[in-house]
């Protein structure tokens, strides 16, 4: 602004001095000299523009540049806030799924106490409903090796529910003429019944070791012709 300033006062300083001294009274053409200044002065001005276009375009770059640093910076601290956000959201799912096996464990954990304690109340009674014993034995069974959480002497329970199931069976006698003396289960428990029996077969826990599962196939095919009778006879 100052240099303006001074370019301005140039020109009419030197505008006054051609007014006051015309061209007639000296020995050199004003008018001349004036034109001279102003032809020097547009280069001048020339000049200055595209060094202050220069200085502008480079201040817009520098403008740009830290933009897109800070644009960078945001980014990576949005992707580090993503991150720990997904990774909370892993640990509390992780915590979430432990939570419901463990509910669900505790499910099956009640499943089989409870069916084990109705297969005993059975056997001290002295029912003779044998075949309902043996479910209720299988039933438990089952429960037992769907628990995720359960104590380290599960393949004791294991020999022990089989055991129960084999009782069960041999205290039906080999010659009984009605067979629902013995075997009293429903026809809608069937499906159930074998279910069951599949299900146990096909466990994949490791302490339904191979001896368990021979032990279990061995009873559970008596079992099933046992419940074949009683099924084909209740038949018209």
């Amino acid at each position: 602004m100052s240099h303006l300033a001074g370019i301005v006062g140039c020109i009419i300083a030197i505008y006054l001095l051609c007014r006051l001294c015309p061209t007639k009274a000296v020995d050199f053409d004003y008018a001349g000299t004036l034109v001279s200044i102003l032809a020097l002065l547009v280069p001048f001005l020339v000049a200055w523009n595209i060094y202050s276009a220069i200085g502008v375009e480079k201040k817009v770059e520098d403008i740009r540049l830290r933009q897109n640093g800070q644009a960078q910076r945001l980014e990576r601290r949005f992707e580090e806030l993503q991150s720990n956000v997904n990774a909370q959201i892993e640990s509390i799912q992780n915590q979430f799924d432990q939570m419901r096996e463990r509910a669900e464990s505790d499910k099956q954990a009640y499943i089989a106490q409870f069916n084990a304690v109705q297969g005993q109340i059975s056997v001290v009674n002295n029912d003779k409903d044998y075949l309902q014993q043996y479910s209720h034995f299988q039933t438990a069974l089952n429960a037992l090796l769907k628990c995720t959480y359960f104590p380290s002497d599960i393949r004791h329970n294991i020999y022990t529910l089989l055991k129960m199931m084999e009782d069960s069976l041999e205290n039906i006698p080999e010659k009984c003429e009605d067979i629902d003396e013995y075997c009293n289960l429903y026809d809608e428990e069937r499906k159930e019944f074998l279910y069951e029996m599949e299900e146990i077969s096909k466990s994949p826990r490791k302490e339904f070791s191979f001896k368990h599962r021979q032990k279990f196939i061995e009873i559970a095919s008596k079992a099933k012709k046992l419940f074949d009778k009683k099924y084909n006879s209740a038949k018209p």
